[in-house]
């Protein structure tokens, strides 16, 4: 296949909408893992009864405690006792997640979130993060499978148009959008997935999960049109 320097991608949102956890998040051994540290015993508990053994746990606990041990255990060593303490303080407020500086916590302060308001829904409110899909379709089916390999910053680059000029993503990382290293995408983009569409060669489907701040631009994007530059440094 010769090289090519641009793709150009015609894109149109498929769906949009509300989610209130990650698919994933909080498998049975993080959840072991969780009771274990709250030293709670697991003798012949079942896989599928750690979810219900550890929203008792977590619900009997002050709200302090309860954001502290639930975030040493999505994070671990990555965030000190400090800052755990501190966020633990927060963890009730309004989306804490999109207000935390460091975008490679955010959607980790999210799953947090998520078990938190499953074991004291008085306290915690509803998470929400956007899903959305995105069909992009190429000239060739030869292009299309480019769509595959596009890195997190071009598949944020592709979504920018859609999200549009008053996008946080859009007025924030105004450099990464344009070229070269956009290491912020990464974190932008919680969870991604491409398919092929099986009735179309030429059209890729994008699944991704984010922040409602980055990605509910998508909700009312109108058909558009991206070129996405194929260097390797971007």
């Amino acid at each position: 296949m010769p090289h090519k320097d641009q793709l150009h991608l015609e894109a149109e949102v498929l769906t949009c909408r509300e989610i209130h956890e990650l698919p994933g998040d909080w498998a049975p051994d993080v959840l072991q893992s969780l009771l274990t540290d709250l030293e709670i015993d697991t003798t012949g508990v079942a896989g599928a009864d750690l979810l219900d053994l550890v929203q008792m746990a977590v619900g009997d606990l002050e709200p302090q405690e309860a954001g502290v041990a639930v975030l040493r255990t999505v994070f671990g060593d990555r965030m000190s006792a400090g800052v755990r303490a501190n966020l633990a303080s927060d963890l009730q407020e309004d989306r804490p997640w999109e207000e935390f500086a460091d975008l490679s916590f955010q959607a980790g302060i999210f799953t947090a979130t998520v078990l938190l308001q499953k074991s004291l829904p008085k306290l915690y409110g509803l998470p929400d993060a956007t899903r959305a899909e995105v069909a992009f379709t190429a000239p060739t089916p030869q292009d299309a499978k480019l769509v595959s390999n596009l890195s997190s910053g071009q598949l944020v680059r592709a979504l920018a148009p859609g999200l549009g000029d008053r996008s946080i993503v859009t007025r924030l990382y105004e450099e990464g959008l344009a070229s070269g290293p956009f290491p912020e995408a990464e974190h932008i983009l919680w969870q991604r997935h491409l398919r092929e569409d099986p009735h179309d060669p030429r059209r890729m489907v994008l699944t991704v999960i984010g922040a409602h701040s980055f990605l509910a631009g998508l909700k009312d994007a109108n058909p558009w049109q991206a070129e996405i530059d194929l260097d390797p440094g971007t």
